[in-house]
């Protein structure tokens, strides 16, 4: 995958619109679209979901990104097997999209790359 772009401000992963989970679980085992899809990595930001997170952090993709135009690119597992895009429960599209500025719950999220087979 090149790029993945999450605009779920209010998780603990996002910096600057980029996932620093090492890895990320689509979820939506049988959405037919994307507003039946959902980041199940998605945490709030609080210092117990912080210090609880810890063994998901990307911080070496997180460092490079400091110091260079490197993206992170975590890997991402996809229930959501009615996606074109799912092979084996992993997403193999080059390019994905999280969505809802103001999510507060993982629910609230949905991958917007989601396309019906």
């Amino acid at each position: 995958m090149d790029k993945l772009k999450c605009n779920a401000v209010n998780c603990l992963y996002n910096y600057n619109t980029l996932c620093s989970a090492g890895e990320i679980k689509v979820q939506g085992e049988r959405a037919l679209g994307s507003g039946s899809t959902f980041c199940g990595t998605f945490n709030s930001r609080s210092l117990g979901n912080y210090v609880s997170s810890i063994g998901n952090m990307n911080y070496g993709g997180a460092a490079k990104q400091m110091f260079s135009n490197t993206t992170m690119e975590p890997q991402v597992v996809c229930d959501a097997v009615n996606c074109t895009y799912n092979n084996d429960q992993i997403c193999n599209a080059d390019a994905i999209q999280i969505q809802n500025e103001v999510s507060t719950t993982a629910e609230q999220t949905e991958c917007q790359t989601f396309y019906p087979r």
